[in-house]
């Protein structure tokens, strides 16, 4: 399964890293281990780690993520991709308060 991401990825290869060491610090595994086209159960994560995932995520990141939402988008790829929609929303709604 080949997966496209949205071309606002593209400038936040720090946001893969930093959610990328936050699984691998969840699995106590090293980082080259955790691959962007895998799903979260294929590397090994339970609704726990997903939960304890998401909340880290939204302290490092100042998001408040739908619960549940790392569930729901089960490949590592995908949900960079929502991280980055969300962020870009925040800042959208931050500059439009600002004008």
């Amino acid at each position: 399964m080949e997966i496209i991401l949205p071309t606002t990825t593209a400038p936040r290869p720090s946001l893969w890293l930093q959610v990328q060491a936050k699984v691998a610090t969840l699995l106590h595994v090293p980082v080259a281990q955790v691959a962007a086209d895998k799903t979260f159960k294929q590397l090994g994560l339970d609704s726990l780690d997903l939960v304890e995932l998401q909340l880290d995520l939204e302290s490092e990141l100042q998001l408040d993520l739908i619960e549940g939402s790392l569930r729901d988008v089960d490949v590592m790829q995908l949900t960079l991709a929502a991280l980055v929609e969300h962020l870009d929303a925040d800042c959208a709604r931050a500059a439009k308060r600002n004008t």
